[in-house]
């Protein structure tokens, strides 16, 4: 994501905060607390020295961090307590009773109260830092993970069974480029990367559920052109034939087609794609 495009975006919800009341903050409702319930991934980032990926777990009104380096090594991991609320409407997480219980602050506790602006859906939870009053000298600093659901063994062999370079059939490549690119790449497990020639379009995670009919996948955008379309998801169906993938889904965050057609006037597409026979490709 560009700085400039988060930086703006950013901007928005520090006008909206900072012109709600803080006196009457809303509290919140229990389908709130249900959303942010669960096990939740980032990949990256450059908050903690070496970050691989994080593990954030909630559970109730209480949430644990795990953050890995290299070789699913633990460099830190902190647990808290926490509340959410409603500020004019804008979505508030407050934690406090932290505790470090791995890296260089192992052992060190806090009873100091931090809040951020959050969002959460079926897919993403997204945290806002440095637009809250209390945060004027803070960076801003958006991060953004991804609900990471038990898996089960059909769906781990169906997401194996995707792994590798697919190229758009000719005919379909105009169709496809108004979407992500000619070429779409599935590697890593449950990564995705698409393509336009040399340049990397989209990049993010899928997931698929092949006991749907027809089956459902879904790609789940955390990087884009001017981050435009971060956190937003592909809701797609699709169909394995050998070689030959053929996916049908609307733009991001578009209704789920039910079946393989394109709809006139519309953003649904059907794309048929070959698998190539080379070694998938990795992110630049």
């Amino acid at each position: 994501m560009s700085r400039r495009y988060a930086f703006s975006s950013l901007l928005c919800l520090w006008a909206i905060v900072l012109l709600s009341p803080p006196v009457f903050a809303e509290q919140t409702d229990a389908e709130d607390l249900a959303k942010v319930q669960g096990l939740w991934e980032r990949k990256g980032g450059d908050d903690v020295p070496g970050l691989q990926h994080a593990i954030k777990q909630i559970t109730g009104n209480h949430e644990v961090v795990t953050y890995y380096g290299g070789g699913n090594r633990v460099l830190q991991a902190h647990e808290v307590d926490f509340k959410l609320e409603r500020r004019g409407g804008v979505k508030i997480f407050t934690f406090f009773n932290r505790v470090d219980t791995e890296g260089p602050n192992k052992g060190q506790k806090s009873a100091e109260p931090v809040s951020y602006i959050y969002r959460a859906d079926d897919y993403t939870y997204v945290e806002v830092w440095g637009f809250l009053p209390e945060q004027a000298e803070r960076p801003p600093k958006l991060l953004l993970w991804v609900k990471k659901p038990t898996q089960s063994p059909e769906a781990t062999v169906a997401q194996q069974q995707l792994q590798g370079d697919w190229r758009a059939h000719s005919d379909d490549k105009s169709a496809t480029l108004a979407v992500f690119g000619n070429e779409l790449t599935f590697h890593h497990g449950d990564e995705f990367i698409t393509r336009e020639g040399d340049r990397v379009v989209l990049s993010g995670v899928f997931r698929v559920d092949p006991t749907a009919k027809p089956q459902v996948i879904d790609l789940i955008i955390l990087r884009s052109p001017n981050g435009k379309k971060n956190g937003q998801t592909l809701r797609g169906i699709y169909e394995v034939n050998g070689d030959e993938l053929r996916w049908c889904s609307g733009a991001p965050n578009r209704t789920r087609p039910h079946e393989f057609a394109a709809r006139e006037g519309s953003t649904q597409i059907v794309v048929t794609l070959k698998r190539e026979q080379k070694p998938a490709k990795d992110a630049k």
